[in-house]
């Protein structure tokens, strides 16, 4: 399950994943953004607040996953992750990559 919060003033999609990730996650992640994306062309960043990767609940999760990741990574300028707790494991982490780039790194300059 992912709790998400989508912060408009600030452009920002909040993710914090509570239990094994299920592909209903990403239907609901699709449904808060997509009509913002298709409004205003882009989110300025991603947030991902959790402690560890929780693993996904099925291989059918892990696809969604990727695909979601697939169609919406040129949609974020910067993704942001938890730095308080563990780090993210690989797959996770992979799975984040946006060529647009990380947190604190400028691809325009």
């Amino acid at each position: 399950m992912i709790e998400h919060t989508l912060v408009t003033a600030h452009s920002i999609l909040y993710v914090r994943p509570k239990s094994s990730l299920e592909e209903d996650d990403f239907v609901q992640l699709a449904k808060t953004v997509d009509p913002y994306i298709e409004e205003t062309g882009d989110l300025a960043g991603l947030i991902i607040e959790t402690p560890s990767f929780p693993g996904w609940k099925s291989l059918g999760a892990m696809a969604t996953h990727f695909r979601f990741v697939r169609d919406h990574h040129k949609h974020i300028k910067k993704i942001g992750r938890n730095r308080d707790g563990e780090q993210l494991s690989c797959p996770l982490w992979l799975a984040l990559q946006s060529p647009s780039g990380l947190v604190g790194i400028d691809n325009d300059a």
